[in-house]
């Protein structure tokens, strides 16, 4: 489980350097990859997502790269997780079994996934209007000296999401989110393997993408409990019990914080 914890942040790591890399070559991945790890350990630890104020903030000068399009990158990561997630989520919707829902709901919860995988590529399109709609804000402050401030920030904000024109690397992140959290997944697998609980199908990865999806609710430093109750729903949803969802939620949630905090 361990294993598969650091190859999943190893691509997540190499996600955010190819971003940041598309802006100044020269970065290294050990540098980007200190930033990324540091950020993470941080909101382990600390209230209101400080490892992101870090990694917009505080590793800019390392990194040589301007805070804003830094910041940009982490948005367009936040952006690309949550698509991702919630298409697994939409696969799993699709896939629980049939006598584990009342008949009259079947129909429902599949059209639901179909609309929720609708809304995910739907938000992914959106990362490509962003940036217009931004400047169309602010251009109504641009007359007054704070709103021609303003307007330059966010224009080299809005500039950073030029680096999904290139579709090679569009590709390249999209892959990477895809591979990462699959293998997020395989830890919830080998995690019920260790604790000796038969988890049928692709319970692993619909566990995963509840527990994950319900980290942005505001909650406690490395979400504790949030992700948790929501990792035993999706288990619980696939037939699991309930002690036995909850100890590997437990473990699962353990695995990555640990070693990374």
């Amino acid at each position: 489980g361990l294993a598969v914890v650091v190859v999943g942040f190893y691509l997540r790591a190499l996600r955010w350097h190819a971003m940041v890399a598309h802006f100044n070559p020269a970065v290294r991945l050990r540098d980007s990859g200190a930033a990324f790890l540091s950020s993470f350990a941080l909101n382990n630890t600390l209230p209101l997502r400080a490892g992101d104020l870090a990694r917009t903030f505080m590793f800019a000068e390392d990194l040589r790269t301007p805070p804003a399009t830094l910041a940009a990158t982490l948005l367009i990561e936040r952006l690309l997780d949550a698509g991702t997630l919630v298409l697994l989520l939409c696969l799993g919707l699709w896939m629980i079994p049939a006598d584990r829902l009342p008949a009259q709901w079947q129909t429902w919860v599949q059209q639901a996934g179909f609309v929720f995988a609708l809304l995910a590529l739907a938000g992914l399109l959106a990362l490509f209007l962003l940036p217009k709609i931004m400047m169309w804000a602010v251009g109504h402050f641009a007359h007054t000296p704070k709103g021609a401030k303003l307007q330059a920030v966010l224009r080299q904000f809005g500039s950073a999401f030029g680096l999904l024109r290139s579709p090679a690397l569009l590709l390249k992140l999209l892959a990477l989110s895809v591979l990462s959290w699959g293998l997020e997944g395989c830890v919830f697998w080998v995690v019920g393997q260790a604790l000796n609980v038969a988890l049928p199908g692709y319970a692993p990865w619909f566990a995963l993408s509840t527990a994950t999806l319900a980290t942005l609710i505001p909650g406690t430093p490395g979400h504790l409990g949030t992700f948790d109750y929501f990792a035993v729903l999706g288990f619980g949803v696939y037939g699991i019990e309930r002690s036995a969802a909850a100890s590997m939620a437990f473990v699962v949630h353990l695995l990555p914080w640990l070693p990374v905090t």
